[in-house]
């Protein structure tokens, strides 16, 4: 990320060169549309198993490689979340392509979605749609590799879509579209990266126990202790080092809270909490996810008075 001053030099700089009311980005608007429609066959994929593209169920897949950490079957309910929130974003980006503003074509005035976000997140969409396969046909070493590149390329968008926010927000010609994106856009992005991002780590225990030959518990542990230390450092830098890139991202620990209870809910039925590491683990995790959150809350209204006193709004 850029130093701090040269963000405020950006953004009290003149504004972004804007295109002509009549000068549209084709490049941009056809791949926008293009990342709709895989989005549209990402939502088919997963059901595709009653027309015998996929050779079993994802559930089935998981159930045949048990591990430690693999959360209650509640828990995935998070993807109709997940696939609504991002149908609520891409159908907004759709409709921004019609819009026009003062300076011309909505989506490029002030320029907040670029050629390398769509190209981001339509290369997480197409590893979604590759992952399915590849989980199913139980190839445990690719479908690791393939679950990687979502998170990465989820999380590379929403390193795009910050920095452009935070050097455009004065030049928002409505407020309210600079709120969508920290909702909608922001916020959809952060579940999905999230969620897959703590999915990995499943794929990895499941490498380290079905690939290596390490023990269940071994296996979970070395994934648990990943993933916490991950919490820990994604704490560090949203709270405190890219406050100002990541303010307004509150879903990431409220994922990570709904992942590791479902984990915890699990195992509580097959395992003695009071002698397994594992679980004492997880739930240590659980711990540090509810303590960044209320740290989050606290932190984004403080910080969010203090900047509106500032401005005198």
């Amino acid at each position: 990320m850029p130093s701090k001053k040269n963000d405020m030099a950006l953004e009290e700089g003149s504004p972004p060169s804007y295109k002509g009311k009549d000068e549209h980005d084709k490049l941009l608007m056809g791949l926008t549309v293009l990342m709709v429609i895989i989005y549209c066959g990402s939502l088919v994929i997963p059901t595709s198993e009653r027309w015998g593209w996929l050779p079993t169920s994802v559930g089935n897949a998981s159930g045949i490689h048990p591990t430690e950490i693999t959360p209650a079957g509640w828990a995935f309910s998070i993807w109709i979340l997940i696939f609504m929130w991002q149908m609520l974003w891409l159908i907004y980006a759709l409709v921004n392509l019609c819009r026009r503003n003062e300076h011309g074509p909505v989506y490029l005035n002030p320029p907040v979605i670029s050629v390398h976000f769509v190209v981001g997140y339509t290369v997480s969409l197409l590893a979604i749609i590759a992952w399915y396969f590849v989980w199913t046909n139980l190839i445990i070493w690719g479908s690791l590799i393939v679950i990687a590149i979502i998170p990465v390329s989820v999380w590379s968008c929403i390193a795009f879509l910050t920095r452009c926010l935070v050097h455009n927000r004065k030049h928002f010609t409505s407020r309210v579209d600079l709120w969508i994106y920290r909702i909608l856009v922001l916020n959809g992005l952060a579940i999905f990266g999230t969620w897959t991002a703590l999915a990995t780590h499943i794929n990895i225990a499941m490498v380290f126990i079905y690939d290596f030959g390490l023990s269940i518990d071994t296996g979970s542990t070395i994934a648990l202790v990943i993933v916490l230390l991950l919490i820990i450092v994604y704490a560090f830098i949203d709270l405190f080092l890219w406050d100002r890139y990541l303010r307004y991202n509150v879903m990431s620990f409220p994922v990570v809270i709904w992942a590791v209870s479902a984990i915890l809910d699990k195992r509580q039925d097959d395992f003695d909490f009071s002698v397994d590491a594992n679980f004492i683990l997880a739930a240590i995790l659980l711990s540090v996810g509810v303590v960044a959150f209320l740290l989050k809350v606290v932190l984004l209204v403080v910080r969010s008075v203090r900047e509106s006193q500032r401005q005198g709004i």
